[in-house]
């Protein structure tokens, strides 16, 4: 009859490795060199010298140069797009008017100007608007640059073209 083997204390890696076969351990010992190694030769990989990138590859892309001419088509349309319509707008719709009809506005940012065209039902309420608007803060100057009477046209015979200049400060 075979012998048995009773153990009655617990398990513990130190007992395991104690009834462990020679190969296990030989396993073990081998599969710990392996990995010793390995850590060593990875430590020491910073100290192996890096070759240098190709200098062409840190020389900056020169900036593109712009003609006079491209650079004032640029600055006239970032004054363009940074025009204060809001400021506008709210100051022409703070001038209250019942008897004028706005046709056109046509800001010019670079001088600060607003060309309107306008009608009018008679030259009393043009000069009316005209005063309204000049009241307004944002405008610091309006003046009336023409007029003429369209006889042909009965609702609105008067018609004008206005200049309003607002300030250097948009609010």
């Amino acid at each position: 009859m075979r012998a048995l083997m009773i153990e009655f204390a617990p398990r513990t890696p130190l007992t395991a490795l104690h009834s462990a076969s020679p190969m296990v351990l030989a396993g073990i010992v081998l599969g710990t060199a392996l990995t010793l190694g390995a850590l060593i030769g990875w430590q020491q990989l910073p100290a192996l010298p890096v070759p240098a990138p190709p200098t062409s590859m840190h020389q900056p892309t020169p900036a593109p140069t712009l003609s006079a001419a491209q650079a004032e088509v640029i600055n006239r349309a970032v004054l363009q797009l940074n025009l204060p319509w809001r400021d506008l707008f709210d100051a022409l719709e703070a001038t209250p008017t019942t008897s004028v009809a706005l046709l056109e506005l046509s800001p010019d940012a670079g001088n600060r100007r607003l060309t309107g065209k306008a009608e009018a039902d008679n030259s009393d309420a043009m000069l009316d608007y005209l005063a309204r608007l000049q009241q307004q803060p944002f405008f610091g100057h309006v003046l009336l640059v023409r007029h003429e009477r369209q006889p042909e046209q009965h609702e609105r015979p008067l018609s004008f073209v206005f200049e309003a200049h607002w300030g250097g400060s948009a609010r």
